[in-house]
């Protein structure tokens, strides 16, 4: 049995996909290795886990508290448990221990280090101090695509056993098997999910759908999203838009919203620049949502070979797939088919988890 700590503050302290993996990832760990002796730091308590919680709350009145939590107090506790291993699920592990202490971090992506301009300044700036050394130090590095795997071996040389791939889990849905997952287009609507910030160019789907509207006009867009970085281009297009009032922006949306959001779209836009993998479209690929995807090395192969891809600007093109979706029922069901088959695919994936516990 091994003694086991996840530092979870990403789970406690956020909302978007980085919370959703990590949330799930710990259930993984739990579900498919239970005999290990299992605990969480975190900086409240997180009530979906019944595992030992050791709660380091984070002081607001005290400047730069969280990272303080983060590069010393944090690591004084688990100094002091002396666990086996620490994995730390978003990828900037407070690695100040003393002990020799196996240690495991979550790493994403590295889109600040190759595209800076879609990041703010700060976050570029940690990952260009920081981001190397947590690397060099990890015992093992675990990441959610081949993608990412490649980008970590290409950037930092860190020896490819070390790096362990393990997909997006995704048992928080309400249902298990998507065979049986209930579907409705009724709600007349497009549907994109991801933080409102440049690499995921909800702009050229607003362009798309303002030329949409010019041929059909019985069609809302949903944007699911909370507000992250540098969006005035979103926000300027969204203004601009003829069609301001068939568009809404929900905002970041409780899962189980989410969730009925997915279950009644008529199909999944997804115009990023890049990913590490897209947790959203296989969240989509869940609900048989037929898929229109960017056209980028990081989407994964089983959804890029079932779904309808355009370049990542090119608005005419995404807009002629949308036409081409609503006016043929039968070219509909073609693409619902085929993200059934691509989250089939998906599902069929092995887990490389158990390397790391050896």
């Amino acid at each position: 049995m091994l003694k086991i700590i996840f530092l979870a503050d990403c789970i406690s302290t956020q909302q978007a996909g980085i919370f959703i993996y990590a949330k799930n990832l710990v259930r993984k760990f739990l579900e498919e290795y239970p005999d290990n002796d299992y605990s969480l730091i975190t900086s409240k308590k997180i009530d979906e886990f019944s595992i030992r919680q050791i709660v380091v709350p984070v002081n607001d009145r005290i400047p730069f508290h969280f990272r303080f939590r983060q590069l010393v107090q944090i690591p004084r506790i688990v100094n002091r448990l002396n666990p086996d291993l620490v994995i730390e699920l978003a990828h900037f592990g407070p690695f100040f221990f003393f002990l020799e202490i196996k240690r495991v971090t979550v790493i994403h992506e590295l889109t600040p280090l190759s595209h800076p301009a879609w990041h703010p300044f700060a976050s570029v700036i940690f990952h260009r101090l920081l981001i190397g050394g947590i690397i060099r130090r990890a015992d093992y590095i675990i990441t959610n695509s081949r993608q990412t795997k490649n980008d970590i071996v290409r950037r930092f040389q860190k020896p490819d056993e070390k790096i362990v791939i393990s997909l997006p889990y995704l048992d928080d849905l309400l249902l298990k098997d998507p065979e049986t997952a209930s579907y409705s287009s009724s709600g007349n609507y497009f549907l994109t999910v991801g933080t409102i910030e440049p690499r995921k160019n909800q702009s050229t789907i607003i362009r798309a759908f303002d030329k949409f509207c010019t041929v059909n006009d019985q069609y809302r867009l949903v944007i699911v999203g909370g507000d992250g970085w540098k969006n005035r281009e979103f926000y300027d297009a969204l203004k601009r838009s003829p069609n301001r009032n068939k568009i809404t922006v929900t905002g970041f949306l409780p899962r189980a919203a989410l969730i009925d959001r997915y279950r009644n779209a008529k199909a999944f836009i997804f115009a990023s620049f890049y990913e590490g993998f897209g947790l959203s479209i296989l969240e989509a690929s869940y609900f048989s949502l037929p898929l229109v995807l960017s056209q980028n090395e990081s989407v994964p192969s089983w959804f890029k070979e079932r779904a309808l891809l355009f370049e990542p600007t090119d608005y005419l093109q995404l807009h002629a797939y949308l036409i081409e979706l609503v006016q043929n029922r039968d070219n509909w069901e073609k693409w619902q088919q085929k993200s059934r088959e691509a989250n089939m695919s998906f599902r069929g994936e092995q887990s490389e988890l158990g390397k790391i516990l050896k």
